[in-house]
Protein backbone atom coordinates (compact mmCIF):
# COMPACT_ATOMS: atom_id res chain seq x y z
CA UNK A 1 0.00 0.00 0.00
CA UNK A 2 1.23 3.49 -1.08
CA UNK A 3 1.21 6.38 1.50
CA UNK A 4 0.01 9.52 -0.50
CA UNK A 5 0.86 11.74 1.96
CA UNK A 6 2.30 14.54 1.68
CA UNK A 7 5.59 15.74 3.82
CA UNK A 8 5.17 19.15 4.55
CA UNK A 9 8.69 20.81 4.22
CA UNK A 10 10.46 21.83 7.36
CA UNK A 11 12.37 25.35 8.08
CA UNK A 12 16.02 24.82 8.00
CA UNK A 13 17.43 27.31 10.80
CA UNK A 14 20.96 28.89 10.02
CA UNK A 15 23.46 29.44 13.20
CA UNK A 16 26.89 30.89 12.18
CA UNK A 17 29.62 28.49 12.82
CA UNK A 18 31.85 32.07 13.47
CA UNK A 19 29.22 34.04 15.63
CA UNK A 20 26.24 32.28 16.35
CA UNK A 21 24.47 34.70 14.54
CA UNK A 22 20.91 33.34 12.63
CA UNK A 23 20.54 35.69 9.43
CA UNK A 24 21.49 35.30 6.13
CA UNK A 25 21.75 37.92 3.79
CA UNK A 26 22.71 37.46 -0.33
CA UNK A 27 24.23 38.67 -3.46
CA UNK A 28 21.51 38.52 -5.74
CA UNK A 29 21.23 38.63 -9.58
CA UNK A 30 17.46 39.32 -10.97
CA UNK A 31 14.78 41.91 -11.63
CA UNK A 32 12.48 44.00 -9.72
CA UNK A 33 9.43 44.44 -11.26
CA UNK A 34 8.54 48.33 -11.08
CA UNK A 35 5.21 49.47 -10.87
CA UNK A 36 5.63 53.14 -10.22
CA UNK A 37 7.71 56.23 -11.14
CA UNK A 38 7.50 59.40 -9.84
CA UNK A 39 9.39 62.72 -11.11
CA UNK A 40 11.02 63.03 -7.28
CA UNK A 41 13.08 59.99 -8.48
CA UNK A 42 11.15 57.53 -6.07
CA UNK A 43 9.60 54.50 -7.24
CA UNK A 44 7.90 51.21 -6.23
CA UNK A 45 7.74 47.70 -7.31
CA UNK A 46 5.53 44.66 -7.24
CA UNK A 47 7.54 41.39 -7.91
CA UNK A 48 10.67 40.75 -7.22
CA UNK A 49 12.34 37.88 -9.43
CA UNK A 50 15.11 36.12 -8.35
CA UNK A 51 17.93 34.74 -11.14
CA UNK A 52 20.45 33.31 -8.78
CA UNK A 53 22.54 34.20 -5.08
CA UNK A 54 25.51 34.80 -6.06
CA UNK A 55 26.57 34.67 -2.46
CA UNK A 56 24.87 33.79 0.94
CA UNK A 57 26.72 34.74 4.35
CA UNK A 58 25.92 35.76 7.73
CA UNK A 59 24.43 39.12 8.17
CA UNK A 60 26.66 39.26 11.64
CA UNK A 61 30.69 38.35 11.29
CA UNK A 62 29.93 38.05 7.09
CA UNK A 63 31.13 34.32 6.84
CA UNK A 64 30.41 33.02 3.86
CA UNK A 65 28.48 29.34 3.19
CA UNK A 66 30.66 27.65 0.97
CA UNK A 67 28.82 26.52 -2.47
CA UNK A 68 30.16 24.25 -5.08
CA UNK A 69 28.79 22.05 -7.64
CA UNK A 70 27.48 19.25 -5.69
CA UNK A 71 26.26 21.32 -2.52
CA UNK A 72 24.78 24.93 -2.65
CA UNK A 73 24.07 27.05 0.24
CA UNK A 74 20.50 24.97 1.38
CA UNK A 75 22.15 21.47 1.00
CA UNK A 76 24.83 23.03 3.32
CA UNK A 77 22.12 24.25 5.63
CA UNK A 78 19.91 20.73 5.51
CA UNK A 79 24.01 18.86 5.81
CA UNK A 80 23.97 20.94 8.86
CA UNK A 81 20.97 20.10 10.37
CA UNK A 82 21.30 16.32 10.07
CA UNK A 83 24.81 16.67 11.26
CA UNK A 84 23.05 18.73 14.68
CA UNK A 85 20.26 16.31 15.10
CA UNK A 86 22.39 13.06 14.80
CA UNK A 87 24.59 14.51 17.25
CA UNK A 88 21.37 15.19 19.42
CA UNK A 89 20.74 11.57 18.74
CA UNK A 90 24.20 10.61 20.20
CA UNK A 91 23.89 12.68 23.19
CA UNK A 92 20.53 10.78 24.12
CA UNK A 93 21.62 7.85 23.52
CA UNK A 94 25.20 8.86 26.19
CA UNK A 95 22.27 10.19 28.62
CA UNK A 96 20.82 7.26 28.57
CA UNK A 97 22.48 5.05 30.51
CA UNK A 98 21.31 2.54 33.64
CA UNK A 99 23.89 3.80 36.56
CA UNK A 100 25.61 1.09 38.10
CA UNK A 101 24.96 -0.31 41.16
CA UNK A 102 28.44 1.80 42.69
CA UNK A 103 26.85 5.18 42.01
CA UNK A 104 24.62 6.46 44.80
Amino acid sequence: MMNNETKEPRELRFVCPECGGNKLIAAVAGWLEIDHVYDNGVFSWGDIRIKQFDDVHCSGCGYEIEQNEEQGWIEWLIAIRDDEESEAGHAQEDNSEVPSEDAG
